[in-house]
C-alpha cells in the first residue's frame, strides 16, 4: 500500500536531486582496520602460535584475513583515510577514493540483508521490506547479521580509472567476461561505518535515484550471494 508521506519525501528528494544536490553521510572509522591495529593483531597471533604450535595454522589463517582487511579498507577509505563520507546524487555515487562514479557506468546494484538494518533503525518503515534476509537485532557483529552492498559497473578499466589514486584502484574488482570484457565489483560499505538510520537513508535515495534510471537492483539475504549474484551477472556479459 502506497504510503502517501513516504511519496511526498520521494518526490521532495527527487527535485532536489534534479536541482543539482547531493546527500553525503559521513562514515564513523573507529571499527576501521588500520596498520597499527594489523600489526597489534598479527603479533598477537605470532606469539600464540610460538606458545601453542597446534594453533599455528589458525593463526596463520587469522592473519591472513587481517591483512585482507587492511587492504580492502585502503582501497575504499584511502591510506591514510580522505574524505570519509558516502554521496550520492544525479550524477551517481560519490566514494572516498572514487570522488564520481556515474549512473551509466553501473549496471546493477546489489544488496545484501536490508532487512537488518532496516530491523535496527528508527526509519526502517521508509523502505519496502525485502523478501529476503534476517530480522534479527540480537547480533551485530556477527558478519551474517550485516547489510552490505555491492556495485557492478559495466566497465571495470573505466571505472579504475575514476580512483583519485592508481594506488587504490583495487576497490573495484576486476571480473573478466566470457565476451572478453571486464565487469567491475565496488563494495560498498555500509555497516559497521554507518548506523542503521543511517543505511536506511543512504538505501532510501539509491532506491529513489535507481529506479528513476531503470537500474536493476537485487536484494540477497547474506553476504556471500553478493558474489553469487555478482557472478552470475559476469556470465551474462
Amino acid at each position: 500500500m502506497t504510503n502517501p508521506a513516504i511519496e511526498a519525501s520521494r518526490a521532495q528528494w527527487r527535485q532536489y536531486f534534479q536541482g543539482g544536490g547531493r546527500f553525503d553521510i559521513r562514515y564513523t572509522l573507529d571499527e576501521l582496520m588500520t596498520p597499527t591495529k594489523a600489526a597489534g593483531r598479527i603479533a598477537v597471533e605470532a606469539a600464540l602460535a610460538v606458545r601453542n604450535p597446534g594453533r599455528a595454522l589458525w593463526g596463520a589463517l587469522e592473519s591472513y584475513e587481517t591483512t585482507l582487511q587492511l587492504e580492502i579498507a585502503k582501497n575504499y577509505f584511502g591510506d591514510p583515510p580522505m574524505n570519509p563520507a558516502l554521496g550520492i546524487s544525479a550524477y551517481g555515487l560519490h566514494l572516498p577514493t572514487m570522488p564520481a562514479l556515474p549512473w551509466d557506468m553501473i549496471s546493477a546494484v546489489i544488496i545484501s540483508n536490508q532487512l537488518s538494518a532496516m530491523a535496527q533503525a528508527t526509519n526502517g518503515h521508509i523502505l519496502e521490506t525485502p523478501p529476503v534476509g534476517n530480522a534479527s537485532t540480537l547480533v551485530r557483529s556477527d558478519f551474517n547479521y550485516l547489510t552490505l552492498m555491492g556495485v557492478i559497473t559495466t566497465d571495470a578499466h573505466a571505472a579504475r580509472a575514476l580512483v583519485a589514486n592508481p594506488a587504490h584502484a583495487d576497490v573495484v574488482t576486476v571480473m573478466d567476461t566470457p565476451t572478453g570484457g571486464a565487469i567491475g565489483n565496488i563494495a560498498i560499505h555500509l555497516d559497521p561505518y554507518l548506523g542503521p538510520e543511517q543505511i536506511v537513508e543512504f538505501l532510501f535515495m539509491l532506491d529513489l535515484l535507481t529506479d528513476d534510471r531503470g537500474i536493476k537492483v537485487y536484494q540477497v539475504a547474506q553476504g556471500i550471494d553478493i558474489t553469487l549474484t555478482a557472478e552470475a551477472i559476469r556470465k551474462l556479459n
